[in-house]
């Protein structure tokens, strides 16, 4: 199944769930880098509906005081 980002943003409630170490740095990029459309998943961002599930290995990159 292939989905375009139009079609996610269109969802009522979106969950990012993110596990490996390996993946922590495009994690601190979506979360906490700019919001640009060079960085499609950074785009989520701005979803009301949108969780965001992340194991310690993926979490470990990001600043602890960014909300």
């Amino acid at each position: 199944m292939t989905l375009g980002l139009g079609t996610i943003l269109d969802s009522k409630n979106i969950f990012l769930l993110v596990s490996g170490t390996k993946k922590a740095p495009v994690v601190k990029t979506v979360l906490e880098g700019d919001i640009a459309e060079k960085i499609p998943a950074s785009l989520l961002r701005n979803h009301p509906g949108l969780g965001v599930y992340l194991d310690p290995d993926a979490a470990a990159l990001l600043t602890a005081d960014n909300p």
